[in-house]
């Protein structure tokens, strides 16, 4: 039960990254793009919810003894809660002091204090580091006069780090352990792709959204990779005893990385949003003005 409620919490994480970057590369715009910008994004944060809501039952679970239900609600409650609050002051925190930090090398340093004192708070309370930075960015993206500009600077950085992240959580991949876990892979990749496909054309359906979007969206929200490694990360720190779910996630994030990214751009090209030079003239005609 610890791992399925492992499993079924990360499979809910997209990569907004991914799905950002074939956006950008073919210019897609239309009723599809707008709704898969949105969902990715919000995707994220409640995959988080759902991974800490996860953490605290496995806690429990493996803990051993009676399961009691106040137990399992105020405890993701109270994680949930704190790291709501964190974000919001550090957040808060950050919109009043980048009206005092205005040159770029300012910025950055400021963005990197906040981050990190995002962290340490949420370590010492045992809450979520990822909801808690995702409510400071995001209380930050709306409330800051220039966000644009911190968030320039902090591009400028990012890319190293993420490799670096992405090269030492390979590293804890276990190829010897892939034969014994293969069908629980393969039961993760299906399962998560017919969620995502199926649940996005319900959701569409049911709010009465563009055909194109309940046809293809679904499609497009198929990337995994940062949070769902972060994920991985944080469980194999919490339970030690469950190191192997790395190796699991790891190696489904590289199924999905490669299959998501073409899965996103023939739901692009599959609804006519992509800019026109990438379509063939036969193709145009039948383009929506």
């Amino acid at each position: 039960m610890p791992v399925a409620l492992f499993l079924a919490s990360t499979a809910a994480a997209t990569a907004p990254a991914a799905t950002f970057m074939v956006v950008q590369e073919y210019r897609a715009k239309g009723p599809l793009t707008n709704y898969l910008l949105m969902a990715v994004t919000f995707d994220d944060a409640v995959g988080i919810i759902l991974f800490d809501i996860s953490v605290v039952i496995m806690r429990i679970i493996l803990r051993g003894g009676p399961l009691h239900v106040s137990e399992m609600i105020l405890g993701p409650l109270r994680e949930i809660g704190l790291s709501l609050l964190i974000g919001a002051v550090t957040g808060a925190i950050m919109v009043v002091m980048s009206r005092w930090f205005r040159s770029k090398s300012e910025r950055l340093l400021l963005a990197i204090m906040i981050v990190l004192a995002t962290v340490g708070f949420s370590q010492v309370l045992s809450v979520s580091s990822l909801l808690a930075c995702m409510v400071t960015g995001t209380l930050f993206a709306n409330m800051a006069v220039d966000p644009t500009s911190t968030f320039a600077s902090v591009d400028t950085w990012t890319v190293p780090l993420l490799l670096m992240f992405f090269v030492f959580s390979g590293v804890d991949i276990n190829l010897a352990l892939l034969p014994k876990f293969a069908v629980v892979a393969l039961c993760y990749v299906i399962l998560r792709s017919f969620g995502k496909i199926f649940g996005s054309w319900a959701g569409a359906r049911m709010v009465k959204a563009p055909t194109t979007v309940a046809k293809y969206l679904g499609w497009a929200m198929l990337p995994q990779a940062g949070v769902a490694i972060g994920f991985a990360v944080i469980a194999r720190s919490i339970f030690p005893e469950l190191s192997y779910l790395s190796t699991i996630v790891l190696a489904i994030v590289i199924v999905f990385e490669i299959v998501g990214p073409l899965a996103a751009k023939r739901a692009l090209f599959g609804s006519r949003e992509v800019a026109p030079e990438f379509l063939k003239p036969s193709e145009k005609a039948t383009t929506p003005s």
